[in-house]
């Protein structure tokens, strides 16, 4: 799997982070908010006390982990206490260890402002798979950066994640069978993705050249393993001395906050 970047970040190899979304609903009691407020059990003050929980535990995290946190629903009309508020969060962390034990945490705020604000918590973990770090493997990541070189892209064979990165399900991939996620740089800027500076290098002249060079570089990364058995024996080997095939599925379970 190739993906899009900016800048140098133009690499062979790069290291990603694991994630999971919790989907959370706290369900409270409507009532008129001036003539009867005592009535009410106010559940945007459960997300927003949420929030501000999520905001204080980013301080006592590693440098690579990280949160976010999206209010989707926070009541209809102002002068009825709402009985309903939602918001996403997401949990991100360097490895499956550390994903589990900031569920927990995060589970843990949660619980809390559900507690202090009188208000009954559903939290659905995992909407969809969670999404675990990316496992390169390095005999295939190494043709993929002589073929790269060759068509003059000034690539790195692999990088260390510092201060935080992104995340892929291409990591769930990554522990069935050997695969490798390198990077192509669209812009000599660097543009931060997912804004709309980014999406207009995608479709501009360097990211056309990029598709055609990322393409043609996974391309000849494929031939090379289909016609030399030597390297997928080392492709084969490096795979196995990484831990071999994963069940993705039992490294995480949703947090009771037990």
């Amino acid at each position: 799997m190739l993906h899009p970047f900016t800048g140098d970040y133009e690499v062979a190899s790069f290291a990603s982070l694991a994630v999971r979304d919790v989907e959370v609903t706290f369900h409270g009691v409507a009532s008129h908010a001036s003539s009867a407020p005592e009535k009410g059990r106010n559940a945007l003050d459960a997300v927003v006390a949420a929030y501000q929980g999520l905001a204080a535990l980013r301080q006592h995290i590693p440098s690579t982990d990280r949160l976010h946190c999206l209010i989707t629903e926070g009541g209809s009309a102002v002068n009825v206490v709402p009985h309903l508020a939602s918001a996403v969060v997401e949990v991100r962390s360097l490895d499956p260890e550390g994903l589990a034990d900031l569920s927990r945490r995060v589970q843990h705020v949660l619980e809390g402002a559900a507690l202090m604000t009188g208000t009954r918590l559903e939290a659905a973990w995992d909407p969809f798979p969670a999404y675990l770090p990316v496992r390169s493997n390095a005999g295939l990541a190494a043709r993929y950066h002589g073929h790269m070189s060759a068509r003059g892209r000034a690539i790195t064979l692999e990088t260390e994640l510092v201060g935080g990165g992104w995340s892929t399900d291409l990591g769930n991939v990554s522990l069935r069978i050997p695969s490798i996620h390198p990077t192509v740089s669209i812009s000599r800027d660097s543009t931060p993705m997912h804004t709309v500076e980014f999406g207009q290098h995608a479709i501009g002249p360097a990211g056309d050249a990029a598709v055609v060079d990322g393409a043609i570089g996974m391309a000849l990364t494929i031939a090379d393993y289909l016609a030399d058995a030597g390297l997928r024996e080392q492709t084969r080997l490096d795979f196995e001395a990484a831990g071999g095939a994963v069940d993705v599925e039992q490294l995480l379970t949703p947090p009771t906050g037990k």
